[in-house]
C-alpha cells in the first residue's frame, strides 16, 4: 500500500512476502515480550494472536488499495502483464517450481522415522534448529528481546544470540502455532524465492530496459559460477566424478576447495535461512531507491500522459507517470526506501552493508553530478533532504540489530572485520586468476558494460554503486571465513547481471544487424580492406559469429552453477532419525529449559547435537565454524576446556564446576573422545539408548567435597600410593598441584552404599567401549556399570516414534491439546 501505485502491481505483490513475513515477526516478538512474556515458547496463542493481528491489518491495507484502484491502474496492469507473461511463466515460473521442490525435499523431509535434508543444508539446518527449538523448547522459551530480556545462543552457553533471529523467529511461531517444521521451513522458503525471483527480474527490467535482458540476467545470477565444472568436463566427465564434486567450489580432480564463490541457491538460499528473507529485501529496497530516484527527475505536477501502448519500450510499461509526483511524494518513496532498508540487519548484515555501499555512491554521484551542473541551489538541498530522510529511515529501524553488530565490531576480543585483498587468502595470490576461476568472464563484461555499452544516465549510476560493492567485497573481509564475503558479493550480482545480460543482448544484437545490413571495412591497407570479394566476411559468418559469442559467453557464464544445482537437486541426506529425536525428547520432558550440556566438539557430526539442535538446551560449544563466525568470546579456550574435560584432564572436576555443566551426551560411536573412567566417576547415567548416553553431573556438594579414598596411606598426599593402587580400590587417581589427595572418591560414590553393578566385560578395552569402568583387582567386578542417581535408575530410552506421534516421553493430556494434538490414551499407539 506505501508503494502503490509507484511500482507496478507485480512489484508490490512480490514485495508483500519478505516484508510481510519480517514484519508480522516482529509482530511475535512485540506480542511476546508484552503480552505472553510469561509462557513457556511461543504458543498456539501467540501464534494465533498475530494471524489475528495481521489478517486485520491485511484487510485495512486491502481495503486502502481497492479506493486508491482505478481503471488506469487496472489497464497499466493488464498490458504489463500480457508484456511480460513470456519471461514470467517461462523464466520466473519454472524456477519458482523448482525452488518449491527443492524445499520440500531439503527441509526436514520425514520419511520412515528418518529427517532428510539436503546436501547443502546438511551443514547448516542444525544451526537453525537451534534458534527455532530454544525458543520452542530451551533457554530461549521466556526471552523477550523488546522488553530486555535478550536470546541466547544456544550453540554456545553464556552467550547473547547476535546472530538475526527473525527468519527463525517466524519458523518458530508458525511451528508453536501448530505445524511441524517441515511445513514452517517449507512454506516460508518457497514463498520467499518465488519472491526473489520475481524481484530480481523487475529489478533487471530497470536496470536493462529489455524483457529478454531481465530474462537472461535472472539466470545469469542465480546460476553464477567459474571455471569449477570445466575441469571436470576437461579432465573427468564421468557421471561418478559429476555426482561426486561440488562444481561451484571445488576442483574436479583434487575434489579440494579451491574457488572462492558460493552457489546462489545450493549455498546460500537453501542452507542460510537469513538469505531468504534478506535478500528479496534488499532488492526490494534498490527498487524503491531506483524508482525514488526517477521521481527526483520528474516535474512535482505530472500530466498524466496516457497508457502505455504495445510499441512502447518496457519502461514505459513500468513508468506509472500517471501518479503525481510532488514534493510529499519523493519524500515518501524515499522514506519508504529507508524503512525497507532499515529491515535488513535484522535479517543479515552482508545485505545491509551492501544495499548501503550501492546507495551512498548513488547519492555522492548524484550531488557531484548537481555541482557539475552548475551547484543548482534547489537541487542540492532537494538531494541532500530526501538523502537525510532515506538515511533517517534506515537507521532507525535497523537500530537495535545494528548496535549489537556494532559493539561486538568495536570490540576488539571479539570483532573479525579485516582489512586484506580477499585474494591473500587463496593460493592464487592474483586477484585475476581468483576472479575468473570464481565466476569466469562475468567480471570482465560487467566492467565493459560500463564503459562500453549506452545506459540511460541513472542506469550508470546505480551500476557504480555496484561496482562499488565489488571493489568493497575484495579488500575488506567481514568474516572469519573469507567464502562468507560471497554474501555482500551477491549483491553485485544481482546489479551487475543486468549489465552483464545487456552486454550479450549487443553480441547477440550486432549478429542480427550483420545478417541484414553488411558493413565491409574499407582502408588503404590490402591485408585489412575487407570490401573486395576476397577479403569480405560472409553477412552470415558474421551474424553466427557474434551469436556464437553471445551464446558460447552465456553458457560459459551458468555451467558450473547449473550442473551445481542439479547435484543439490539429487541430493538427500539423512540429518536425524528415531535415535536422535529419543534423545531430544528425553531432554524435553527431563531437564529444565536451562540446562548446559557437554559435547565433544571433535567429532564429525558435532553439529547435528540433538540436545540443542532438537531440544533447545545449551550446549557449553559446538562446531567451530559457527563459534568462530560469529565471534563468540574466548571460543578457542573454550573448545580447549571441552576436549580436554571430556578427554578427563587432571583439571576436569574444577572446569565441570567453573562451566556449570549439568548434563553430558556421549555419543557411543566415538567414544575415543571421552575418558569413560573420568565421567563415570564425576556423573551418574540417567538414560541411554543405541547411539547416545545421557549423563547428569554430580551434584556441587560432591564435586567440591574431595574425599580421600586411602587415608591410612596419606591423611593430605598420594605417596606411597601409586595408579594401580588407588584403581584397586574402586577410586579415581587426579595427580595435582594443591594439596589435594590423589587417590579420591568418586564424586558419584560419596554417601553411597550400595555395591557396583557388573558390566559383564572381561578386558579393559571391551569394558570402556561399552561405557563402563575398569577397576583392575577391585574386590568385585573389575568392569563396572556407571552410578545412577540415588533411587532413580537409568532409562533406556529405545521406544519407536510414529509419523503421526505429537508428544514425547510423560506428555499429559494438558500438554497434548495445547499443541493442536489430539489426546487418545486407548488407541494402541501413540496417546498423543
Amino acid at each position: 500500500h506505501l508503494l502503490h501505485p509507484y511500482l507496478s502491481a507485480f512489484e508490490c505483490v512480490a514485495a508483500a512476502a519478505p516484508v510481510g513475513l519480517t514484519l508480522s515477526t516482529w509482530l511475535g516478538v512485540l506480542l511476546k515480550s508484552y503480552i505472553f512474556a510469561s509462557s513457556d515458547g511461543l504458543t498456539p496463542g501467540l501464534g494465533f494472536s498475530v494471524a489475528l493481528v495481521q489478517t486485520a491489518i491485511a484487510a485495512a491495507v486491502t481495503r486502502g488499495i481497492y479506493r486508491a484502484w482505478d481503471k488506469r491502474a487496472s489497464r497499466t496492469a493488464v498490458a504489463l502483464g500480457r508484456r511480460l507473461a513470456l519471461p514470467l511463466v517461462g523464466v520466473v515460473l519454472p524456477l519458482s517450481l523448482w525452488f518449491t521442490f527443492i524445499h520440500y525435499t531439503h527441509s526436514l523431509l520425514p520419511h520412515n522415522e528418518v529427517y532428510n535434508v539436503g546436501g547443502t543444508v546438511y551443514g547448516d539446518m542444525p544451526f537453525h534448529l537451534m534458534i527455532i527449538n530454544s525458543l520452542l523448547f530451551g533457554v530461549n522459551v521466556h526471552a523477550a528481546p523488546l522488553a530486555g530480556v535478550p536470546l541466547k545462543a544456544a550453540f554456545f552457553t553464556d552467550a547473547d544470540l547476535v546472530y538475526p533471529y527473525i527468519p527463525d523467529y517466524h519458523t518458530a511461531l508458525v511451528a508453536g502455532a501448530g505445524s511441524t517444521l517441515h511445513f514452517a521451513l517449507f512454506s516460508a522458503g518457497s514463498l520467499l524465492c518465488a519472491s526473489f525471483l520475481l524481484l530480481l527480474f523487475f529489478l533487471a527490467l530497470r536496470l536493462t530496459s529489455s524483457v529478454w535482458a531481465a530474462s537472461v540476467a535472472v539466470l545469469l545470477a542465480l546460476f553464477c559460477g567459474g571455471t569449477g565444472a570445466f575441469t571436470w568436463l576437461l579432465r573427468d566427465t564421468t557421471w561418478a566424478g559429476l555426482r561426486a564434486v561440488d562444481h561451484i567450489l571445488e576442483d574436479s580432480v583434487s575434489r579440494q576447495i579451491t574457488i572462492c564463490w558460493f552457489s546462489l541457491p545450493a549455498h546460500i538460499l537453501l542452507p542460510q535461512r537469513t538469505t531468504q528473507f534478506a535478500y528479496p529485501v534488499a532488492i526490494l529496497s534498490v527498487i524503491v531507491l531506483y524508482r525514488a530516484c526517477q521521481a527526483l527527475q520528474q516535474r512535482s505536477s505530472s500530466v498524466p500522459r496516457g497508457l502505455a501502448h504495445a510499441d512502447q519500450a518496457p519502461e514505459d510499461v513500468l513508468d506509472v507517470s500517471w501518479a503525481a509526483v510532488s514534493p510529499t511524494t519523493k519524500l515518501r518513496l524515499f522514506a519508504a526506501g529507508g524503512f525497507i532498508t532499515g529491515l535488513l540487519p535484522q535479517l543479515q548484515a552482508h545485505s545491509f552493508v551492501s544495499v548501503g555501499i550501492v546507495m551512498l555512491v548513488v547519492a555522492g554521484l548524484q550531488v557531484l553530478r548537481c555541482a557539475k551542473n552548475g551547484l543548482n541551489q534547489a537541487e542540492l538541498r532537494e538531494l541532500v533532504k530526501v538523502w537525510t530522510v532515506y538515511g533517517v529511515c534506515a537507521f532507525s529501524v535497523g537500530l537495535p540489530q545494528s548496535l549489537m553488530y556494532f559493539g561486538k565490531v568495536s570490540n576488539p576480543g571479539q570483532s573479525f572485520i579485516r582489512l586484506l585483498p580477499i585474494w591473500m587468502d587463496f593460493p592464487e595470490g592474483n586477484p585475476l586468476a581468483l576472479w575468473f576461476h570464481a565466476v569466469g568472464f562475468f567480471t570482465p563484461l560487467h566492467f565493459l558494460a560500463i564503459a562500453w555499452l549506452p545506459m540511460a544516465e541513472q542506469q550508470r549510476l546505480f551500476q557504480y554503486g555496484f561496482a562499488a560493492v565489488f571493489v568493497v567485497g575484495n579488500l575488506v573481509i567481514f568474516q572469519p571465513w573469507v567464502l562468507d564475503n560471497t554474501k555482500v558479493f551477491y549483491v553485485w550480482v544481482f546489479g551487475a547481471a543486468a549489465a552483464v545480460a545487456m552486454t550479450l543482448e549487443q553480441f547477440w544484437r550486432r549478429g542480427a544487424s550483420a545478417a541484414r545490413k553488411p558493413r565491409p571495412l574499407r582502408t588503404s591497407n590490402p591485408l585489412l580492406d575487407t570490401s573486395s570479394p576476397s577479403m569480405a566476411i560472409p553477412p552470415t559468418v558474421q551474424a553466427s559469429l557474434w551469436k556464437a559469442a553471445a551464446v558460447a559467453l552465456f553458457l560459459s557464464l551458468i555451467f558450473s552453477g547449473v550442473l551445481c544445482c542439479f547435484n543439490e537437486s539429487l541430493s538427500f541426506n539423512r540429518l536425524y532419525d528415531k535415535s536422535d529425536m529419543e534423545v531430544a525428547l528425553w531432554f524435553q520432558e527431563n531437564t529444565p529449559p536451562d540446562a548446559r550440556v557437554a559435547i565433544s566438539t571433535t567429532t564429525y557430526s558435532q553439529h547435528m547435537r540433538p540436545s540443542a539442535a532438537l531440544a533447545g538446551r545449551q550446549i557449553m560449544s559446538s562446531y567451530w565454524g559457527w563459534i568462530s563466525n560469529h565471534g563468540m568470546p574466548n571460543y578457542a579456550g573454550r573448545n580447549a576446556d571441552m576436549i580436554n574435560m571430556l578427554a578427563g584432564s587432571n583439571d576436569g572436576r574444577e572446569q565441570l564446576l567453573n562451566y556449570n555443566v549439568t548434563h553430558i551426551v556421549i555419543d557411543r560411536f566415538h567414544l575415543s573422545d571421552f575418558d569413560m573412567q573420568f565421567l563415570n566417576a564425576v556423573s551418574y547415567r540417567v538414560a541411554q539408548n543405541e547411539k547416545f548416553f545421557i549423563h547428569e553431573v554430580a551434584p556441587y556438594e560432591a564435586l567440591v567435597n574431595i574425599v580421600d579414598c586411602i587415608p591410612p596411606h596419606a591423611p593430605a598426599h598420594a605417596d606411597g600410593v601409586d595408579p594401580e593402587e588407588c584403581e584397586a580400590h574402586g577410586c579415581m587417581w587426579v595427580p595435582n598441584g594443591s594439596g589435594d589427595p590423589y587417590c579420591q572418591v568418586p564424586p558419584v560414590q560419596w554417601g553411597r552404599t550400595e555395591a557396583p553393578e557388573d558390566c559383564h566385560q572381561n578386558f579393559r578395552e571391551a569394558c570402556n567401549h561399552s561405557g563402563c569402568s575398569w577397576f583392575e583387582g577391585f574386590a568385585g567386578p573389575y568392569c563396572q556399570q556407571p552410578c545412577t542417581v540415588p533411587g532413580r535408575p537409568a532409562m533406556p530410552i529405545v521406544r519407536r516414534l510414529a509419523t503421526n506421534d505429537c508428544g514425547w516421553l510423560g506428555v499429559t493430556q494438558e500438554n497434548c491439546e495445547s499443541r493442536g494434538c489430539h489426546w487418545r490414551p486407548d488407541s494402541g499407539g501413540p496417546w498423543c
